[in-house]
């Protein structure tokens, strides 16, 4: 079931899209208040946001959308605007928000507009983590060195994320722990020495990553210049 989240202080669209919505079995929360929509975006996740640009008080919707954009990138945005001119809706585009009406409106378009987002996929693009000819995609897993490519185990992914995130400098065992199983059942450094290993032997060249015995790890860019393929 979609969850979707109405922010306005417009009774009239409140109520009307609150309807519309709740035949199609939609679950709907509304906020007339900015902090009040604050809040609940802490709380719970949605499929869908809609907004007013403009507030009475002088709160900007357009910083709330920024804050969804970043927070929650999967959630669809639909932003109604004051009135009708191009630099509002541009505005609205680049702060984050999917798609962007302008007052007056007609609640069949906004429904439609509404119905067409829920169906829609948003995907982020994935930067990769590189250095040298290595290039990590900490999302997926997907790990390139020169012509090789293979997916790394969750753990091996962090790790090596965090190798990276810090090259040309000594990781201890703890800041490798605290990055990557964070406040969960804390492994002994012996899993984390296991770990290393393991992606040793993946990257195909055992001292891409150095052990600073007494210290932890670290991964040199300079030896990152030339994997075998």
């Amino acid at each position: 079931m979609h969850r979707i989240l109405i922010i306005s202080q417009d009774f009239w669209l409140v109520n009307a899209l609150k309807e519309g919505f709740e035949v199609k079995k939609y679950y709907i929360n509304t906020s007339p208040q900015i902090e009040t929509a604050y809040n609940l975006l802490e709380k719970r996740c949605f499929d869908l946001v809609i907004t007013d640009d403009v507030w009475p008080n002088g709160d900007s919707g357009l910083e709330l959308v920024s804050y969804i954009h970043q927070v929650a990138f999967t959630t669809k945005i639909l932003v109604i605007a004051a009135n009708n001119q191009p630099h509002i809706r541009i505005s609205a585009l680049e702060a984050g928000a999917d798609d962007c009406l302008s007052r007056p409106l007609i609640f069949q378009e906004i429904f439609l507009h509404c119905c067409r987002l829920l169906q829609m996929h948003k995907r982020k693009l994935e930067l990769p983590l590189q250095v040298g000819l290595m290039q990590l995609y900490p999302e997926t897993g997907v790990l390139r060195l020169a012509d090789r490519q293979c997916v790394l185990r969750r753990r091996e992914c962090q790790i090596l994320s965090c190798l990276v995130a810090h090259k040309n400098s000594v990781v201890t065992r703890e800041t490798l722990v605290q990055y990557v199983w964070g406040t969960e059942a804390l492994p002994t450094y012996t899993t984390v020495d296991v770990y290393i290993r393991r992606l040793r032997l993946v990257l195909g060249k055992p001292n891409l990553i150095q052990t600073v015995r007494g210290f932890g790890y670290r991964l040199y860019e300079k030896s990152l210049e030339a994997i075998p393929a």
